[in-house]
């Protein structure tokens, strides 16, 4: 059920901007609000967002849409890098997700509502029992077939019931 995706040329690891080009880059982007002369300052936000399973995700998600939702997409042109760990990464992920779903889809739906209907979901209990059953005899037998609890995890954020879109933008 779990498969591989091809890499396109563009997201190769090796490929990427250094991190002083990406900047400059992004901030090319955004010369005109930046160079605004109304505007006293133009902040630049870095969100980090720790692990802590589910309830990690679930704030961080919460969270960065509700200051998305609230700002009306000014907080989005202005986050320039989002980092996390474990839940907070898959947080970071929904939002993400979220703001990739407006932009190319137009969906209007405000960023608050759609995270959180997304990561009620139950994304432990498939991952758990892959837990007590292939990751115990992966390492004896390391046939293709067999799937850890992190390929369990992936799939299970994928397959949200009711073809909810997020779980369509995380596949």
């Amino acid at each position: 059920r779990i498969q591989k995706i091809p890499v396109e040329e563009g997201e190769v690891y090796e490929n990427r901007k250094d991190l002083h080009t990406y900047f400059q880059d992004w901030t090319s982007a955004r010369k005109q609000e930046i160079m605004d002369s109304s505007r006293e300052f133009y902040p630049v936000f870095f969100a980090l967002a720790d692990g802590g399973a589910s309830r990690s995700g679930y704030w961080t998600a919460s969270v960065l849409s509700k200051i998305e939702d609230n700002t009306n997409g000014k907080f989005s042109r202005q986050l320039f890098c989002l980092s996390g760990a474990s839940g907070g990464s898959v947080g970071n992920a929904a939002f993400f997700a979220s703001l990739y779903d407006k932009k190319i889809n137009g969906d209007d739906q405000l960023h608050l509502k759609k995270c959180q209907s997304y990561l009620k979901n139950d994304f432990l209990s498939f991952t758990l029992a892959r837990m007590l059953g292939p990751d115990f005899f992966k390492p004896l037998f390391p046939f293709d077939f067999i799937y850890d609890r992190a390929a369990a995890l992936e799939w299970s954020m994928e397959s949200v019931p009711l073809n909810n879109k997020m779980g369509k933008l995380m596949a």
